[in-house]
């Protein structure tokens, strides 16, 4: 399952069109969170001038505004570069 964080502030007609976005995908691979930046001065100088941005937890990947379902089925979707990582570092183990 892979585990979304949408980066968005209260009134902000774009974050509210993301966030419409992820709840019309209804994929239950998909789990998000909204999270608001105001509340974090840090969260805020990061992603306060690209917002929204949706963060993919599992790799750190990024996806910002503008943005589709392809795209976040893109951002949530490993690449086979991920996949060689991932053989990589089991095999290290």
């Amino acid at each position: 399952m892979a585990i979304l964080k949408l980066y968005s502030t209260s009134a902000c007609h774009l974050c509210e069109t993301a966030e419409a976005l992820l709840v019309s995908m209804n994929n239950p691979d998909i789990c998000w969170e909204a999270i608001e930046i105001s509340e974090d001065d840090l969260l805020l100088a990061t992603y306060g001038a690209r917002i929204p941005v949706l963060l993919n937890t599992a790799n750190d990947k990024t996806l910002n505004w503008p943005f589709n379902q392809a795209d976040v089925i893109r951002l949530v979707t490993p690449s086979p570069v991920d996949s060689a990582v991932d053989i990589k570092q089991k095999a290290g183990q």
